[in-house]
C-alpha cells in the first residue's frame, strides 16, 4: 500500500482575513499533472477543516515536495495510519464511504465530477461517485434519476486503476499545427 506525502504551504481566507499555512498532506498515488490539482482542491481544504481551520478560500497552494511512501513493517504508526486512510475507500462499498474517503476515491481515481470536500451532503456525494465511477469503470450507464437507494451494494476494487487520459496539445502545437495546414 502506497500514498503520497505532500508537503504543502500558502495561505487561504476565513471571514475575510488571510491566515498561512504549512503542512504536509497525504494523498493516494496519482500522475505527477494531479498532484497540484488534488492537494489545492480536495486535500489541503480537508485537512485545514480537520485541524478546525476551515476556509472560506483558498488563495494560495505550493507544492513543496512530494514523497513516495509505502507501508512496511517499520513504517511509524503516525504515518502508516495516514497511509491506510488515504487508501480506505478501496474494496469499501461507496453507499458507506465518508467525506474523506470519497475525496480520496476522487483523487486516486482522478475523478473530476465527484463534488469537493463539504461542497454538499454526504448522500449527493455518495450518488454521484456511484455513478461516476458505474459509468467510467464498469461500463454501466445510468440514468440521471437512478433510484441510488435501491441500487445494489458498489465496492471500489484494489485493481481498478484510472484510465490513461489522452495528453492534451499546447496552445503552440495547435498553432504550429494549424500554420503547417494553411502552407
Amino acid at each position: 500500500m502506497k500514498a503520497l506525502k505532500v508537503k504543502v504551504s500558502g495561505s487561504y481566507l476565513k471571514d475575510k482575513n488571510s491566515k498561512d499555512y504549512d503542512m504536509f498532506v497525504y494523498i493516494p498515488v496519482c500522475p505527477d499533472n494531479w498532484v497540484q490539482l488534488n492537494v489545492m482542491r480536495r486535500a489541503v481544504p480537508m485537512e485545514l477543516y480537520r485541524t478546525g481551520n476551515s476556509c472560506d478560500y483558498l488563495r494560495s497552494c505550493y507544492v513543496d515536495s512530494v514523497e513516495e511512501v509505502e507501508l512496511e513493517k517499520d513504517t511509524p504508526k503516525e504515518v502508516a495510519d495516514k497511509i491506510k486512510e488515504v487508501n480506505s475507500y478501496v474494496g469499501k462499498d461507496i453507499k458507506e464511504m465518508t467525506h474523506e474517503e470519497i475525496q480520496f476515491a476522487a483523487m486516486g481515481l482522478q475523478l473530476l465530477g465527484v463534488q469537493l470536500y463539504r461542497q454538499t451532503d454526504l448522500r449527493e456525494c455518495r450518488q454521484r461517485l456511484y455513478k461516476i465511477y458505474s459509468e467510467e469503470f464498469l461500463g454501466k450507464e445510468l440514468a440521471e434519476g437512478f433510484d441510488y437507494a435501491a441500487a445494489s451494494p458498489l465496492e471500489i476494487g484494489s485493481e481498478v486503476k484510472p484510465k490513461k487520459v489522452k495528453k492534451s496539445k499546447s496552445n503552440k502545437e495547435i498553432l504550429d499545427e494549424i500554420e503547417r495546414e494553411s502552407e
